[in-house]
């Protein structure tokens, strides 16, 4: 809508453009970027941060936990706090004009609609069926279920690509943005976006900007961690840690059923064998992939993901290739591999 003499303005980030400018900012007068180096540790005493990585330590006065969801999570409970959230994404071809926009639907079940220049035309991308990670279910029918939505509303030409994300939502909906807890005064966290995670991110950076200068920020108490809401929050905590409950014991003692003979090529499924547990893939080629497919973080059993071939765990979200490799925390450790 636009009203006499408004200018409209319609802004549209591109994420990584967006984003690979700002890492271009940060080298320089004592800054460095280090990719592909996972932490794995972290350590808050006189009056010092230290990080302790694959490939060496460093230190720091101030530490920011900015890694989705914080991979030290227990001095302030976070496992408790936060439900993960798996959502998929299609860029599709349509054969008449999409309008110009970004758009969201208000009612449930939900889906947003945005447009993205594509050198020869233009793709559509489309978003929803968000469920709770590690459910399983076949997740390859919500990728069709999202197709047949969308067929629903324009004529498509083509789905050209296809890729699912993961978020984190608190229990009252807000992020959890300042000092990780009581006990850490030198490391913060930015965590539970819930899927907004460019304007969240920068909100973030805003108000861990003033907390580490010693600025007041006006929004601190807004985003504190240590905030409970029992009217907005009490019953989804319950819900949430009744759920994680349930998935942990009886991951620990159900005895699946079948054995390898059940597991197709391209298919994963957990199996006992010789008496325990294990997480098996078998590959297109055959060859089976087995790892213990106990978390690594707080011990529930993960789940096969056939659509992105990953154990996913249903408790909080770690998620690791089909050989056991972490991919998504707050899991720092690989799955032990299963003999056999």
């Amino acid at each position: 809508m636009q009203f006499r003499g408004e200018t409209r303005l319609h802004l549209r980030f591109h994420p990584l453009k967006y984003l690979l400018h700002l890492a271009s900012l940060i080298p320089g007068d004592g800054s460095q970027i280090f990719e592909k180096t996972r932490a794995i540790e972290v350590q808050d005493g006189g009056g010092r941060c230290t990080v302790r990585t694959e490939r060496g330590t460093v230190t720091a006065r101030a530490g920011v936990l900015a890694t989705h969801y914080p991979f030290y999570d227990s001095p302030g409970f976070y496992y408790a706090r936060m439900d993960p959230s798996r959502s998929y994404v299609l860029g599709l071809r349509l054969d008449e004009p999409f309008p110009d926009g970004m758009f969201i639907n208000a009612e449930g079940p939900t889906h947003s609609w945005r447009s993205q220049p594509a050198g020869d035309g233009e793709l559509v991308i489309v978003s929803g069926m968000e469920h709770r990670s590690g459910e399983t279910v076949d997740t390859r029918e919500h990728y069709r279920s999202l197709e047949a939505y969308a067929r629903s509303v324009y004529p498509v030409r083509s789905v050209d690509y296809r890729w699912s994300a993961q978020d984190y939502i608190t229990n009252d909906g807000v992020p959890y943005i300042g000092p990780l807890a009581e006990s850490h005064e030198n490391i913060y966290i930015a965590t539970g976006f819930r899927k907004w995670g460019m304007t969240n991110g920068t909100a973030a950076a805003t108000i861990l900007t003033d907390m580490i200068r010693g600025r007041a920020s006006p929004w601190a108490e807004v985003y504190a961690p240590d905030r409970f809401k029992p009217a907005a929050s009490a019953r989804r905590f319950l819900v949430h840690n009744i759920g994680v409950a349930e998935k942990y014991i009886g991951g620990m003692i159900s005895r699946p059923a079948g054995d390898l003979a059940d597991v197709p090529p391209g298919e994963g499924k957990v199996l006992m064998i010789e008496g325990q547990k294990a997480g098996v893939f078998r590959d297109r080629e055959g060859r089976v992939h087995a790892v213990n497919p106990t978390c690594t973080h707080m011990g529930c059993v993960a789940a096969w993901n056939s659509a992105e071939e990953t154990w996913d765990c249903p408790c909080h979200g770690s998620r690791y290739d089909a050989d056991g490799k972490v991919i998504h925390g707050p899991a720092v450790k690989d799955l032990a591999p299963r003999g056999g």
